[in-house]
């Protein structure tokens, strides 16, 4: 999942932070890689998908960003999502909305403001607004690391159905930069992590070799 590479960055240079080394070549070997952590992860904070699959993990949620713009910039990021949602809802609904009672005095109702009042109210104390769901979400309790978070959605999408949406959109991603024919095709078998030095030429002769029927092979 897409939702363990900050983590995963954090936690390794943790990791390496806490080692402390005597001679000077692996001193040197652990300034080095801390360096290069940073200038070649240090911008995994600032990308568009990332950080929100993070925050959608209830594994993780908000834990892991170090840097609070990025925080903060992701949780925008996801209210607006859900503020998006909401107006196309809202705009279904209007479209297919029922007259109102100004044709037929038996559909009128006096307490009507009183209950849209009251709607708004428990609104507001349940937390059903974007970032009350939101802020609600960051408060509940952490899963462990060993649960699936796709269950745990789907036991608390009830509490959380505006977020539990778009957890279904994000969680799903692999958290690879491999392109998808490499993940889900016979090129993707072929070219493995030992065997990823293979030619043009060499590949193409292997991935014929995989497309020969069994039948044709005289064993």
């Amino acid at each position: 999942m897409s939702s363990k590479v900050i983590p995963l960055i954090l936690g390794t240079r943790n990791e390496l932070e806490k080692k402390i080394p005597n001679v000077a070549v692996a001193i040197r070997l652990k300034s080095k890689l801390i360096e290069e952590l940073d200038y070649r992860c240090r911008a995994y904070e600032q990308t568009s998908i990332l950080p929100i699959c993070t925050m959608l993990d209830p594994r993780f949620k908000d834990i892991h960003f170090k840097n609070p713009l990025a925080n903060s910039k992701v949780q925008e990021s996801i209210v607006q999502m859900m503020n998006n949602d909401n107006d196309i809802v809202e705009n279904e609904t209007l479209s297919t909305a029922e007259p109102d009672c100004s044709n037929t005095d038996k559909h009128c109702d006096l307490w009507g403001h009183h209950k849209s009042l009251e709607k708004k109210r428990n609104d507001r104390a349940c937390n059903n607004t974007p970032r009350g769901e939101l802020n609600s979400y960051l408060h509940y309790k952490i899963l462990k690391l060993d649960l699936d978070p796709l269950i745990e959605w789907e036991n608390t999408k009830t509490i959380f159905p505006k977020l539990y949406k778009l957890a279904m959109k994000y969680l799903v991603v692999p958290g690879t930069s491999v392109p998808s024919e490499r993940l889900f095709s016979k090129a993707g078998e072929t070219i493995s992590k030992t065997r990823n030095r293979l030619t043009g030429s060499r590949i193409s002769k292997l991935l014929f070799l995989q497309s020969v029927d069994k039948s044709q092979w005289n064993f």
